[in-house]
């Protein structure tokens, strides 16, 4: 259900800025979504064209890209990307280190609107 609150909270950003540049019409939005951030971009879909109506991005699309999730030794810096092959291995042998000093989180877990195309 925090789908709805993160769409919500999309809109109304996105609306925010294409005033600022005096806009017309929001045509699309592009979102990077992590992996790690559970948002579930059918679910964001769907409330994104509840939420839209009456606004100046009711015609808009949304654009997805994924980002996959990345990990790293906080003590010899390594880093490897984690996929459906290998994620239900997280342990610093995914590394391919001997350090043993943990995994840090790096980059997947965000939701970032990329860029928005206004009229």
């Amino acid at each position: 259900m925090h789908e709805l609150a993160i769409t919500d909270s999309i809109i109304k950003q996105a609306i925010t800025e294409a005033q600022k540049h005096n806009a017309q019409r929001i045509n699309k939005i592009k979102l990077k979504i992590g992996v790690a951030s559970a948002i579930i971009p059918n679910c964001v879909e769907f409330y994104f064209d509840i939420l839209k109506k009456n606004t100046i991005a009711e015609n808009a699309k949304l654009d997805f890209e994924i980002v996959p999730i990345v990990i790293k030794c906080p003590q010899c810096q390594s880093q490897v990307q984690i996929t459906p092959e290998n994620g239900e291995k997280l342990n610093s042998k995914l590394l391919g280190c001997e350090c043993n000093a943990g995994i840090e989180l790096i980059e997947g877990n965000d939701v970032l609107i990329e860029y928005i195309d206004i009229e």
